[in-house]
Formats: structure tokens, sequence, C-alpha cells
């Protein structure tokens, strides 16, 4: 299920069980992920679209665009992100990395 409708749990769940997260404050580890984020997706809605993708043998990468939609307009922002994703013995693809950078205010 898709972290609009589940939230944290499933912002999490997309990770790799070594996937990790790059923020300002530095890595972060899958563990911490959900204390890191549930801040963020509980004060308004996150909304992300790639505009690039390509993968190579087991590894592949989405860069787009995201933006943060808060309870006020000056909560809001605009970012983009890039984000290395690895498939899983299973077939599933998970994320292995992650990070985004705020290009300007909303």
């Amino acid at each position: 299920m898709s972290t609009r409708a589940r939230g944290v749990d499933g912002w999490v769940d997309a990770f790799a069980p070594d996937g990790w997260m790059l923020r300002a404050a530095g890595k972060v580890e899958r563990a911490a992920i959900a204390d890191v984020m549930r801040p963020l997706l509980t004060a308004g809605t996150l909304s992300w679209a790639p505009v690039a993708s390509g993968k190579a043998g087991n590894l592949g990468f989405t860069v787009g665009k995201a933006t943060f939609t808060g309870a006020t307009p000056a909560d809001g922002w605009r970012s983009s992100y890039v984000t290395i994703w690895r498939q899983q013995p299973d077939g599933s693809w998970r994320v292995l990395f992650d990070t985004g950078r705020q290009t300007n205010a909303s």
C-alpha cells in the first residue's frame, strides 16, 4: 500500500532492510526513518512525481519533484529528490537510498 494511504508506515515499508535516507543532519538508518518522517507526514501532504528513471541490473533510480502542502501556505515548500532502488530477492523493488533538497517555498 502507498504512503498516501498508510502514512509513515507506508513510507518506511518502501525501504529495503539496509535502506537509508540522507537529511540535512546526516544519515538516517531505516530504524530511525519513522521518527524522522512522522512529524512531516502528519503535518500535511507530501506529493511527489518522478521526472526521470532508469535501471541497470538490480539497481534503479528515480529523480523528481516534490511538494509539501502544510496547514497554511507558509508551511508549504517544493523540493527535488533522488531515490535509488534495489530489486529484492523476491523480485520487489525497495528503496536503498533517498534524499531531497528544498528548492523554494510553495
